[in-house]
């Protein structure tokens, strides 16, 4: 990728350490489009090399800045949170059955990133997806133990193996009660006696030996997971740079969409006339349709909906319900004080809540409250996130699983249309 020169930029050495390269090369928005666009071809010249057939999915958020949407199959949602150490989890908010499924036919590839340069794959690669193939494959064998020969871990991750295991009998039970028996038979159809496994790929890999070693695995029904970022920090490389959208992409308006609308010229741009990408993305940002990004979908007869922050923008969001919660992240200015809005002060969950425990004891519990007490009264209720695809979804799932409960609500909300 071009650069500012071999020695690096003028007055840094080529080499820095890792922050302090984050740190300066976050003052130019064209050194994260490069380093995009170096794993991007990474990725591309992966697939094509081990999996050129199978289906790629883009684990969101940071994995759609690492493959055009033209050649996506679509998105998964595996969280690195559910893949930390000692906060190992199985997510029945995010089961992802379309990973499942797509790995039961030729295989399937997710493409994510991470900027930890003490990691060659993000947490949600090399524990929650392996976590994931384990419970998921339990589960369809109807095994109550042995889950040994079950999870596969990279050898990054092999000294967490023990205690991971030790909690698979809880996440099993605990997916075999939500998951209805006629998905299981499908899967397990499905899969037709191949039991789903993770493999690994990242830019210090040789491509050649991964080749074979698939080979070797062809029995399996497999979940490639491709690391799209080098383990490196330098004046001109950013590690992971679709993972720190928050700090150069969202203030000049720049979505993994608009990049790729735009992704030759931009990137273009970055090497022949840095100085001048922050205004033509803003120029670009301000030329988006801004109704093409209002999303409200309701959820069967419930009276409950899910969308988006543009989907909520007041006063045309009460044209559609009666209620709006608003699970953190942005706020309509307008919203303020009325009384039937209600704003979750959620914490960021990677920074200031590692444990969920403010989420989980605090924030949920004021959600599901405030949500039945609009819908026993068959009230519409909107909930919404900043995209649509994060807390909003996970709030009406909980208040689903709530509802089914010994003593729930399922009776006293929409007359039981959950």
């Amino acid at each position: 990728m071009g650069a500012e020169g071999e020695g690096g930029v003028q007055g840094y050495p080529q080499a820095l350490p890792h922050r302090e390269a984050r740190r300066f090369a976050r003052r130019s928005t064209a050194k994260y489009l490069r380093s995009i666009s170096e794993d991007c071809a990474f990725v591309a010249r992966a697939r094509a090399t081990l999996a050129p057939q199978w289906p790629l999915l883009a684990n969101l958020r940071a994995g759609a800045w690492y493959a055009s949407p033209d050649s996506l199959e679509g998105t998964c949602y595996f969280k690195s949170m559910d893949g930390h150490r000692n906060e190992w989890d199985f997510s029945l908010i995010r089961l992802n059955l379309n990973v499942a499924r797509l790995a039961a036919g030729l295989g399937v590839v997710l493409v994510d990133c991470t900027g930890n340069r003490r990691k060659r794959f993000p947490d949600s690669m090399s524990k929650t997806v392996p976590i994931w193939c384990a419970v998921l494959q339990a589960v369809v064998e109807n095994a109550e133990e042995g889950f040994e020969d079950l999870l596969h871990l990279p050898k990054d991750a092999q000294e967490e193996r023990s205690a991971i295991l030790e909690r698979m009998p809880e996440w099993v039970r605990k997916l075999r009660e939500a998951l209805l028996p006629a998905k299981v038979t499908a899967l397990a159809g499905a899969l037709g006696g191949r039991r789903l496994r993770a493999c690994w790929a990242c830019p210090t890999d040789d491509l050649e030996e991964l080749t074979a070693e698939l080979r070797s695995l062809e029995d399996y029904a497999l979940v490639l997971c491709i690391s799209a970022s080098k383990a490196e920090a330098s004046a001109s490389y950013i590690q992971g740079a679709g993972d720190d959208e928050e700090a150069w992409a969202r203030p000049v308006g720049l979505s993994p969409q608009l990049f790729w609308q735009h992704a030759k010229d931009l990137v273009s741009l970055a090497q022949e006339r840095p100085e001048q990408v922050d205004d033509q993305i803003r120029s670009l940002s301000d030329c988006q349709p801004e109704v093409d990004a209002k999303e409200v979908s309701f959820i069967g007869s419930t009276g409950l909906a899910v969308g988006n922050f543009p989907g909520a923008k007041p006063p045309e969001v009460w044209d559609a319900v009666d209620a709006v919660l608003n699970c953190g992240g942005e706020e309509h200015v307008a919203m303020r004080g009325d009384s039937r809005y209600l704003q979750l002060a959620a914490a960021d969950e990677k920074k200031q809540d590692p444990s969920k425990s403010w989420w989980q004891e605090v924030l949920l519990p004021r959600a599901l409250r405030f949500l039945w007490r609009h819908l026993r009264q068959g009230q519409r209720v909107l909930i919404h996130c900043t995209r649509g695809d994060n807390r909003a979804p996970a709030v009406a799932a909980d208040l689903r699983v709530e509802s089914w409960r010994p003593g729930g609500w399922r009776k006293q909300i929409c007359g039981g249309a959950w």
